[in-house]
């Protein structure tokens, strides 16, 4: 069984208007029972919840289910937002909106109607033995579907057939006849008889041998027909669709006895010659000794190359006793990956499948996972909060690629308790929701596969939140209208927005209703404005808050050596772009087959640069930025410069500068090679990067006097080291004459496998980056559910692996060396903390926090991988918690209203936070 873990002196106010709660008749859940008030045992129950927010993230309903006790107990409170299904034997299925008196009344199960008819055989034919079905979807437009409701009954020799409990209205017929071929029908009317003409289909006699001799009681399935059973001598007559089919026996315990082909139709009896055939097969239970309900299976096969792999859909069977089967027909190798709610999915190892194989994999445990359990009371009168909907899902990244699969849904019941497992480790976003009133949040670690005991969780009531946007410049400001402001639930990058809405033409916004808690709230117009830590206080009925914004004027002149340029265009963004990739590529290969990124890269500012060089820019963020000018002759030259937010910016753009003019070749026979080229700054940020053509040969040109760093790269290649060059004029003619060389060989791999140090649990999902010395990350994917990553295509050379976890931190590997003979990587990551900038000094509130620049030992830069945004402000408090930070050592570059500095940050091991402190003057 799972381990509970208790919080101790855990007192946490949740805050949630909830107006009641859906108890009947005092009993934990909602009583099924008969027409004359007797208790239905046994009853299969349903409850699709309604999703809290509509967005690609998530599921398009949540979902419990159970069945009912002895005393007719389905062990669920209704929530306002929820359909509920119910299905039990000798009774009609049902369907009911759970929405006001509804939600509180027993569920009364009728006897449904009978349905009754007769299938035909062909003139001179009788049916045989068989079944028809009927089946009702009690929610047919939703996708994917539920399961369809079916009643079954037998088909008499003359045809004839009645169902019992069928559901009034239309359902769908299905029948299966031995002889003929399977049929279905939609849309039939339960009020009325229905007939149909069996189809005879293609026919063949058939012997069913093994060794020689015949096999007596086997079923025999065949594509598209209808399985029968062969009879004491081996024989069984088959009606398929086509001129062939491909046909599997299974002996009287469904074991796979081989497979086969027949052809039709035929006049004399056809041997069928089993084959060996492979299967896999095994039972499910959960740790606690039940068997999951409903559990969903899928293959992942991976390609022939070890480069990746692709989900394939399962086609075997399951059944109610939790034993499974599958035959399979051709060989690839796969891992099966079995689903249950409320547990935690399996994958097996990966598998060698084949048509001679047969694989037991014997008992499979399905484990509970890590969870949470607590206890909902309402603050005012202490009475226990029933029917409250409880969803933990993935924080932050996570919730980019774990989508809807890692999460858990449930309600509490009559005594306000509940329980949500069956999820990774990991961090999670615990909410409390229900009957249209603001949920709460609670951003929570979950290190271990237990569950996390919370105590008692107190609700109380919801604040109104108002405020007002101004943007600062200098010491003057003004309100932003128009601006939308979006409040986020923790302070986990890339969480979920809970409230949304626009500022009027004074700058102001509100009333929202949130519950108290720890939030952001971000200023958004055509690019982010602001990210400010919020916090809502418990005890108040309305609060205010300002936000200030920055929108800085700059003006400037473009120059060449002092002499105004002629026309152009100019265009300014800032270096540190987060919302390009919010922190993660989603998909990226090294051959540049192309990219799946999550967010949108911001526009730059730009504008048209005046025939005497001038050019003027409003609504500029300080910080470090990058301005490109596109010259009318096609000359393209990048400046890096500071904009602080204490006032603003006078800029002359001196664009005029020396070259760099250069060769690609290959080390050892000089060969020339075509090649990315990338210039970068001294901390190894790129600046600008050309190709250099066939014969090898590349120039930059515009380039300012400093020092610099080259890099060149192929598909194939890259440079075992940066080679460093310096411009010392500012003549245009100063020039730098320079020959890179690449040492090329074959392609290596990567397989890494991450664990989490603490727990020794294997990190599903975990974001990785490969990055070399220029800063470029080769690939950036998570890694897979079993906790590990194969690349391969990669060239030789010197790389870091970083990582970026909500609950382990952003961290980084040593610098290593990758060959053709590859290597593998057993990362044991121990959980970071969270790292908390603050602010020292009269003007700290609301400041901008404009660059931050986060280098390990090695030189990798950190920072796109650890900041939540990009336009961080300073809380009133003067707090900016910047995100959660591996242990090590590490050179912080921070620039702060002007000011400019470098810190070297230690950061220990365990949870916990660690501080920074920034003086202003």
């Amino acid at each position: 069984m799972g381990r509970v873990r208790n919080r101790a002196g855990t007192a946490l106010v949740l805050c949630w208007l909830l107006g009641g709660a859906a108890v009947v008749g005092g009993a934990s859940g909602v009583r099924v029972v008969d027409e004359n008030g007797a208790a239905i045992a046994g009853a299969r129950w349903t409850v699709l919840l309604r999703p809290r927010k509509e967005s690609p993230l998530y599921e398009q309903r949540l979902r419990l289910a159970g069945r009912t006790d002895a005393e007719g107990i389905a062990a669920f409170v209704p929530s306002a937002a929820a359909i509920l299904l119910v299905d039990a034997p000798g009774f009609a299925p049902l369907r009911r909106d759970l929405t006001g008196e509804e939600a509180r009344r027993p569920v009364v199960l009728d006897r449904g109607v009978t349905l009754s008819g007769r299938l035909e055989a062909p003139r001179e034919e009788t049916a045989g033995a068989g079944e028809v079905c009927a089946l009702w979807e009690p929610l047919p437009d939703l996708r994917p579907p539920e399961q369809p409701f079916a009643r079954c009954a037998a088909v008499a020799e003359d045809g004839t057939w009645s169902i019992e409990a069928a559901p009034p209205g239309t359902v769908t017929l299905t029948w299966e006849i031995a002889g003929f071929l399977p049929g279905r029908v939609e849309s039939v009317p339960t009020e009325r008889a229905f007939q149909h003409v069996l189809a005879p289909g293609n026919r063949t006699r058939v012997r069913l041998e093994r060794g020689g001799y015949p096999v007596a009681g086997a079923r025999l399935a065949c594509d598209g027909a209808v399985a029968v059973e062969t009879g004491g001598d081996g024989t069984a007559l088959l009606a398929i669709p086509g001129k062939s089919a491909r046909c599997e026996a299974f002996g009287p315990n469904g074991e796979l006895l081989g497979t086969g082909a027949v052809r039709a139709p035929t006049a004399e009896l056809q041997r069928f010659q089993l084959a060996p055939a492979g299967e896999v097969r095994g039972r499910i239970v959960g740790e606690d000794g039940t068997v999951p309900l409903d559990p969903g299976f899928r293959w992942i096969e991976q390609f022939a190359d070890g480069s990746g792999s692709v989900p394939r859909p399962w086609r075997g069977r399951f059944a109610v006793d939790g034993t499974f089967q599958q035959s399979i027909r051709e060989g690839a190798r796969r891992l099966l990956e079995i689903r249950a709610d409320g547990w935690l999915p399996y994958r097996s190892p990966w598998l060698d499948l084949g048509p001679e194989q047969a694989i037991d994999l014997g008992v499979v445990i399905l484990r509970r996972g890590a969870g949470v359990r607590g206890l909902l009371l309402g603050r005012e009168d202490g009475a226990p909060v029933a029917g409250a909907q409880i969803e933990l899902v993935p924080a932050g990244r996570k919730l980019l690629v774990s989508s809807r699969e890692d999460r858990s849904v449930a309600l509490s019941d009559a005594e306000g308790a509940f329980v949500a497992a069956g999820v990774p480790p990991g961090r999670y976003l615990l909410s409390v929701s229900g009957r249209g009133e603001p949920p709460t949040y609670l951003e929570l670690d979950l290190d271990e596969e237990e569950v996390l005991e919370l105590g008692t969780l107190w609700v109380g009531a919801a604040v109104q939140l108002r405020g007002e946007v101004v943007a600062r410049e200098g010491s003057d400001e003004r309100p932003v209208a128009g601006a939308r402001v979006e409040i986020v639930a923790g302070l986990v990058r890339d969480a979920e927005v809970v409230a949304e809405t626009a500022t009027d033409g004074a700058g102001r916004f509100g009333p929202l209703a949130l519950a108290p808690g720890s939030y952001r709230a971000m200023v958004r117009q055509e690019r982010l404005l602001a990210d400010q830590e919020l916090e809502v206080r418990e005890g108040k009925a309305r609060q205010e808050v300002r936000i200030g914004v920055e929108q800085l004027r700059l003006r400037g002149r473009v120059v060449e050596d002092g002499v105004p340029v002629t026309g152009g265009e100019l265009h300014v963004k800032p270096v540190l772009d987060l919302n390009s990739s919010l922190g993660i590529v989603l998909r990226r290969h090294a051959s540049g087959q192309g990219e799946q990124w999550a967010g949108r890269p911001e526009p730059p500012w730009a504008t048209e640069v005046a025939a005497d060089g001038g050019f003027e820019l409003s609504g500029l963020r300080s910080g470090l930025l990058d301005a490109t000018y596109y010259g009318w002759e096609g000359e393209t030259v990048v400046r890096r410069f500071e904009l602080s937010e204490s006032a603003s910016g006078a800029l002359q753009l001196e664009i005029g500068g020396g070259r760099i003019e250069g060769a690609v070749v290959v080390l050892g026979d000089r060969s020339a090679v075509t090649a990315t080229v990338q210039l970068l700054d001294r901390e190894g940020r790129l600046l600008t990067s050309t190709v250099s053509d066939s014969e090898g040969r590349f120039q930059l040109a515009g380039i300012a006097p400093g020092s610099y760093q080259l890099f060149a790269t192929t598909p194939e290649a890259i440079s075992e080291a940066p080679l460093a060059v310096s411009l010392a004029g500012t003549n245009g003619g100063d020039m730098s004459q320079v020959v890179l060389e690449l040492a090329e060989g074959q392609a290596g791999t990567l397989d890494i496998v991450a664990t989490a140090r603490a727990s020794k649990a294997q990190m599903p999902l975990l974001p990785l980056s490969l990055i070399d010395r220029s800063g470029r990350a080769l690939y950036a994917l998570p890694t897979d559910r079993g906790g590990e990553a194969h690349w391969t295509m990669i060239p030789p050379g010197h790389f870091v692996v970083a990582w970026a976890d909500d609950l382990l931190g952003t961290g980084v590997t040593p610098a290593f060396r990758l060959d053709r003979f590859g290597r593998r990587l057993e990362l044991s990551i121990e959980r970071g903390r969270d790292l908390v900038v603050r602010c020292v000094g009269p003007r700290c509130a609301g400041a901008a926090l404009p660059w931050f620049g986060l280098r390990a030992r090695d030189g990798a830069d950190l920072g796109p991988r650890l900041l939540r945004s990009s336009a961080i402000r300073f809380s009133e408090e003067g707090i900016a918690t910047v995100g959660r930070l591996a242990p090590g050592v590490y050179t912080v570059e921070t620039l702060l209203n002007g000011q400019r500095s470098e810190t070297k940050l230690e950061v220990g091991e365990g949870p916990g936070t660690v501080e920074l402190a920034l003086t202003v003057r």
